[in-house]
């Protein structure tokens, strides 16, 4: 069975990063496995061995400092895209609440 049969919509590569829009809890495993392969190569950093302490520490770094200080924290922005950037709406409403940048809280949820 294709993806688009099991209501997965795929993203040009052409137009945007290639992702797969997570609908339902079926289609998680490959969801996970694509989700944690785009954040590795928009960042060099795995997905699910990042914690909340360095969420928290990148969010108070992004929030202070100059520019060159923030930069190194720009992953967590980059990561936080990727994932809420691939759930379906339905969701997306679900973890709308949770703090931006709170990466695992999100993923939890």
């Amino acid at each position: 069975m294709s993806l688009t049969a099991l209501g997965m919509t795929v993203q040009s590569p052409r137009t945007k990063p290639f992702l797969v829009i997570l609908k339902t809890a079926d289609q998680y495993d490959l969801w996970k496995a694509r989700i944690a392969d785009a954040c590795w190569a928009a960042t060099g950093l795995d997905l699910f061995t990042v914690d909340d302490d360095d969420c928290d520490t990148a969010l108070m770094g992004l929030a202070g400092g100059d520019a060159e200080e923030r930069k190194q924290y720009d992953w967590l922005n980059k990561m936080w895209l990727l994932v809420t950037g691939s759930l379906h709406d339905d969701l997306y409403r679900k973890v709308h609440h949770v703090k931006r940048g709170m990466i695992q809280i999100c993923l939890r949820k």
